[in-house]
């Protein structure tokens, strides 16, 4: 709408003439009647998160002069048109909406207490509900909120907006629950709720929660690696823990024409993706794993702050094989003697990664020093004083957990030297996969998934581990 430069880039935009504003008026209302004659009962006009409407609206991006800047009845009037020319054009039957930010949080922008008055002069212009958002690209981490955020935070703002209209209001945002759905409708914050990426994660959760299937509902986890990491990318969105997400059109698991014995050796995410796509064609399907519990290191990822919901998607897991019949074999090491023994048909290598430890001299023998993983499981009491070596993801988290139980700590990133009560090393992992070579030469059909294949992100294990159990 001004002459302001975007933060994230380098140009200074053209202000769009008078002229040009009444134009784009019209332009909205005639792709809102494309959406009509395409046979769709109606549209949602995007005025959040600093897009073109939410420019006119804001203090902070509309500096304008004409009768499109300045008071609050000249801001809201490119919407306020807008709206008209859809109702003019698409008639009275046709479904309007429109999200707002209900606080920009960014300095001279929009208020809660401006939201409520704009959401008033949209619905008397004809609107027919409030989607009910909150923040600009500058203040992103609130408005495509992650893990580290509170379940249906942005409820009390819908509520607030709720409080100053008669039209249904819409809240979103970290709801990946029925529950928690039911809960703020229940006490009338808001009249519906959306979720996004809770849909992407699992598209039947409605369908699951009508048919009272809670444990089959694949939680979004708000980890925002394979949506919102990947939206302005040339690449199309997926999901860490949903590998059908964009991979709709090769249609559902069909059962395979022979029947095999699959053995699956590691129940991390990718194992146990392998099981149940396995599972599902019609194998008999047994998983070994060394450890006393399922999820590898995605669950140690769960221990830090904020990140507990990653134990819903292992628990998911562990459910899907338990109804399919899969067997899991826990405190069992899966070697090439016995995977002979089983004749297992088809091996699937899904054995992760170990911790680095990195080459520093007396690392390996100090009794003050422990790896990031045995420190996060409870096998290690920290000190008073933690130093971290490694400033990465695992690193970060590891400092976060060590802050919250009210420890000191430094975070080394190449550093030469340490002192401190207890040093965690979180240098990275390596792929751990000492079967391999074991079985190349033994006749067996082998698959190597995950990070035993090369230490990656979980959304590489769960998309591999799927693909090798389908193409069984």
């Amino acid at each position: 709408s001004s002459a302001i430069m975007c933060p994230f880039g380098d140009q200074i935009p053209e202000p769009l003439s008078t002229e040009e504003v009444k134009e784009m008026v019209s332009r909205y209302g005639d792709t809102a009647l494309r959406a009509k004659k395409c046979g769709f009962d109606g549209v949602e006009l995007h005025g959040a998160h600093g897009y073109l409407i939410a420019q006119f609206f804001s203090p902070y991006a509309n500096k304008r002069l004409d009768e499109y800047g300045g008071n609050f009845w000249n801001r809201t009037r490119f919407a306020r048109e807008i709206i008209q020319d859809i109702r003019k054009k698409c008639g009275d039957d046709f479904i309007v909406g429109m999200r707002i930010s209900a606080d920009e949080f960014v300095e001279g922008g929009l208020t809660v207490e401006d939201a409520k008055a704009i959401a008033v002069m949209m619905q008397d212009a004809g609107l027919d509900l409030i989607h009910v958002s909150i923040g600009t690209y500058l203040s992103v981490d609130l408005n495509i909120a992650s893990s580290f955020s509170g379940h249906g935070w942005f409820a009390d703002w819908g509520k607030a907006v709720k409080e100053a209209v008669h039209i249904p209001v819409i809240t979103v945002s970290r709801v990946n629950d029925p529950f928690l759905a039911d809960e703020i409708i229940a006490t009338g914050k808001c009249d519906l709720v959306a979720m996004g990426r809770a849909s992407l994660a699992d598209p039947a959760l409605p369908n699951k929660a009508k048919e009272r299937r809670f444990c089959d509902i694949r939680r979004c986890i708000g980890c925002n690696d394979g949506c919102v990491g990947v939206l302005f990318t040339d690449h199309p969105i997926t999901c860490v823990l949903n590998p059908m997400l964009g991979h709709e059109y090769e249609g559902e698991i069909e059962t395979a024409p022979v029947k095999k014995k699959v053995a699956v050796v590691g129940a991390g995410p990718a194992g146990l993706y392998a099981a149940i796509a396995a599972a599902k064609r019609g194998h008999e399907v047994t998983v070994y794993e060394k450890g006393k519990h399922a999820g590898g290191n995605f669950y140690t990822a769960s221990i830090p702050p904020c990140k507990g919901e990653i134990t819903d998607f292992i628990v998911w897991q562990t459910t899907q094989c338990r109804q399919l019949g899969v067997e899991i074999k826990y405190e069992t090491e899966a070697t090439a003697k016995l995977l002979k023994e089983e004749k297992a048909d088809t091996v699937i290598l899904a054995t992760g990664s170990n911790p680095v430890v990195p080459p520093i001299p007396g690392l390996a023998e100090s009794s003050r020093v422990c790896l990031a993983k045995d420190l996060l499981e409870g096998r290690v009491k920290p000190g008073a004083e933690c130093v971290v070596i490694g400033g990465g993801q695992v690193g970060a988290e590891t400092a976060h957990f060590l802050a919250q139980m009210l420890r000191k700590v430094t975070v080394l990133e190449m550093a030469g030297a340490i002192a401190a009560d207890t040093v965690v090393v979180a240098a990275g992992y390596r792929a751990n996969n000492p079967l391999g070579e074991e079985l190349k030469d033994s006749g067996m059909d082998v698959k190597v998934v995950g990070d035993a294949v090369r230490a990656r992100k979980v959304m590489h294990a769960t998309r591999e581990g799927f693909d090798a159990g389908r193409s069984i």
